[in-house]
């Protein structure tokens, strides 16, 4: 699997869902009398945020085509397990949350999808509630990064070991994500498997469970 990564240094402000970031504020570490203080330094976001190699994998003959299909393939499989597939060094060895990397993978999907009209009619209202999701974990990524410190000196590339946690809220965007493309997946390829009934084109029958939670505000 191959996708070239389009990822922002820092978080997107999103006005599609109505809301409203808030600037990243890095605050001071305070420390007692007895305690040597610990430098720290004010950084911007580009600083905070690390932008992992992403290895280059073999295109299946369907994602390497750049058909429709096979871009549904690719992201069926990479929020499938393919991100965690792949990634697998990297986020064992040095700690990266897996989670970042279904940001970028939500991030390649708007910029590719966002003002494209290459969708099949009948999955305009699932591509909405996959943009819409995308969008929630472009959001929650920025909670991840909100009020980090570093310590002064700290390398770029260990300035993950300092954020904050994933989302709950982050994490159950990225499954529905993988349960929407997979449902996507069977029914524009032709898959042997049956639909998991998250999206309008198989007339799922839990469409309402994801668009709860894409309305609601935690």
């Amino acid at each position: 699997m191959k996708k070239n990564f389009i990822l922002a240094a820092g978080v997107i402000s999103i006005g599609l869902l109505g809301a409203c970031m808030q600037e990243e504020k890095y605050v001071e570490i305070k420390t007692s009398a007895e305690v040597e203080p610990t430098e720290v330094e004010e950084l911007s976001s580009e600083e905070v945020t690390e932008e992992p190699e992403f290895e280059e994998e073999e295109m299946s003959e369907l994602e390497a085509s750049g058909s429709f299909e096979g871009q549904i393939g690719y992201y069926a499989d990479a929020f499938g397990d393919g991100v965690e597939r792949d990634n697998a060094d990297v986020i064992k060895e040095d700690g990266h949350p897996a989670e970042y990397y279904y940001y970028g993978e939500a991030t390649a999907f708007i910029n590719e999808f966002e003002n494209s009209l290459d969708v099949r009619d009948g999955m305009k209202e699932d591509f909405n509630n996959l943009m819409a999701l995308s969008f929630i974990i472009e959001v929650e990524q920025e909670k991840v990064l909100d009020g980090v410190t570093l310590p002064k000196g700290t390398d770029k590339w260990e300035a993950h070991k300092y954020w904050n946690e994933p989302t709950d809220r982050q994490k159950q965007a990225i499954k529905y994500m993988s349960l929407v493309f997979n449902d996507l997946d069977i029914a524009v390829n032709e898959l042997p498997k049956e639909p998991t009934g998250y999206t309008y084109f198989s007339e799922g029958k839990k469409v309402e469970e994801i668009e709860k939670f894409i309305s609601s505000s935690n």
